[in-house]
């Protein structure tokens, strides 16, 4: 059984919303998370960087369609999987995926310290299956 996990990240794609043969809306979403940290001498060091694709499903795919772009700071909360697949040269490769319950937008910095609030669910209806809850209050505080 996969843990449920809550990342924060950058979209690095835009985002595609396709449909299902049954119509079901799809929105797929590649995700960029860094550990980035200052070493002693106060620089700057990306110490792990996971990239994975994130999808979500039904009415909140929909909506978020028309919210989320490129470049966007995201938390996602879901379950990862991973799988391999055979590239066109013939490599075998390794795909992280993140089927997902819940989406957050979070401001830049500079936003922040315009005070803003950090965290902020879009859209408030969550009619696909999510955990829902948090997000509700623009004041709460991020589930972790």
């Amino acid at each position: 059984m996969n843990p449920v996990q809550t990342y924060a990240g950058n979209l690095v794609a835009e985002p595609e919303l396709r449909y299902s043969q049954t119509g079901k809306a799809v929105l797929n979403m590649r995700v960029a998370v860094n550990d980035s940290r200052k070493n002693d001498m106060g620089e700057w060091e990306n110490s792990n960087n996971l990239f994975f694709n994130a999808t979500v499903w039904g009415d909140q795919a929909e909506q978020l369609a028309n919210v989320l772009h490129k470049g966007m700071r995201v938390l996602v909360q879901g379950k990862l999987t991973t799988r391999t697949y055979e590239n066109k040269s013939g490599e075998t490769r390794l795909s992280v995926d993140m089927s997902v319950f819940d989406v957050w937008l979070q401001p830049h910095r500079q936003q922040q310290q315009q005070g803003q609030t950090p965290w902020q669910q879009q859209p408030q209806n969550n009619t696909s299956g999510g955990r829902g809850g948090f997000g509700q209050d623009q004041n709460e505080e991020p589930p972790f």
